[in-house]
């Protein structure tokens, strides 16, 4: 089933087709590799700044800010790249608005919270194109390809 959007680059309507299930767990995959990377690079630099007694004694306050890390990442991507993170760029997905429009800050920001949920990354095995935080946030993952060939 085909959605319409808005396509933002050149104000014109097109045909978008939703990501496949293989496209988003490649998207899942990805931004999952490149966060742990960050997280690594993050506790290389505080372990070499002399913060790592301050995690074991903080353990809870580490966790707390591990996770806002999390959202944080994923607000900032899909905000300042227009729907996308660096697996949907080599994907050619992009994530937009249940009707097609740009996704808005406080629907990325609703996403980002909602991946918190335990278990909510395999959601969208149990759905035909949606996973809890597509559906929480009143958004979608839709395939720019599809779009070009149509």
């Amino acid at each position: 089933m085909e959605t319409e959007i808005l396509d933002v680059e050149s104000k014109g309507r097109q045909s978008f087709a939703h990501a496949s299930k293989t496209k988003r767990f490649i998207n899942f995959f990805i931004d999952t590799f490149i966060f742990y990377i960050l997280v690594i690079l993050l506790g290389v630099f505080m372990g070499l700044g002399g913060v790592d007694y301050l995690i074991e004694t903080y353990y809870l306050l580490f966790n707390l800010l591990f996770y806002l890390f999390y959202v944080g990442t994923y607000f900032v991507f899909e905000m300042y790249a227009n729907g996308k993170t660096i697996g949907k760029y080599i994907t050619s997905t992009r994530v937009v608005m249940e009707d097609g429009q740009p996704i808005q800050a406080k629907n990325i920001l609703g996403r980002s919270f909602a991946r918190l949920v335990p278990f909510e990354a395999f959601s969208f095995l149990f759905s035909e194109h949606t996973g809890w935080h597509d559906r929480w946030s009143g958004t979608q993952v839709v395939d720019e390809k599809k779009a070009l060939s149509a």
